[in-house]
């Protein structure tokens, strides 16, 4: 009877081990895949993470890339506004400009008619007209001076501080050697009517002819 027992007892203990052999195997096998996934939310979360910091950067970008472009336009639509200021400005200046160039060309047909005058008389005018050839060129000078500054103002055209700083001291510069020019041309045709002195002129050389043998 023991005997037939001890037998029972083996051949459970045989017929169990096998089953606790697969229980463990699939428990095992369970567990790995618990991890698999687990490690799979993780990488699924991260790479969530990932595209919603992407996707809030690039948003970012945007926002600030629309930031300047307004920045940029309200820059623009003030210079635009200086700009034209600036323009009628400057056209003021030119027009009283032009004004001194006439009063300069009026007065230097005068005083060329006097010089033709004296010469017609039989003055010696050639210093005269030398003075006056250097008042016309000081006056051709200042009317140069001012068709560049009016060819300025007609092409101006700026959208930004920098540019529109430039082209207003531009301006300002070409004014600046416009008057100096005006002023020196003024100068010029005082120092001609200075040197008209009838009472001093010296009659035209003449040349003799020889007289005949």
């Amino acid at each position: 009877m023991k005997k037939y027992l001890s037998f029972l007892v083996i051949a459970g203990l045989l017929l169990a081990a096998p089953v606790s052999i697969v229980r463990a195997e699939e428990d095992g096998a369970t567990s790995a895949d618990r991890r698999t996934a687990a490690e799979a939310k993780v990488e699924a979360r991260k790479a969530e993470a990932k595209a919603k910091r992407a996707e809030f950067e690039q948003r970012v970008s945007e926002k600030k890339e629309e930031a300047k472009t307004r920045k940029a336009e309200q820059v623009s639509r003030v210079v635009l506004r200086k700009q034209e200021i600036a323009k009628k400005e400057a056209a003021k200046v030119v027009r009283k400009l032009e004004e001194l160039v006439k009063k300069l060309e009026g007065r230097y047909t005068k005083v060329s008619d006097r010089i033709a005058d004296l010469s017609a008389k039989g003055n010696d005018t050639a210093a005269l007209e030398t003075l006056l050839g250097a008042a016309r060129a000081k006056i051709d000078t200042a009317k140069t001076k001012v068709g560049e500054i009016k060819t300025a103002l007609g092409t101006l055209t700026v959208t930004d501080q920098d540019s529109f700083k430039a082209a207003v001291q531009s301006i300002r510069d070409s004014v600046k050697a416009a008057k100096d020019a005006l002023k020196e041309a003024q100068e010029a045709l005082v120092a001609v009517v200075k040197a008209i002195k009838p009472g001093e002129l010296k009659p035209k050389p003449t040349t003799e002819t020889p007289a005949a043998q």
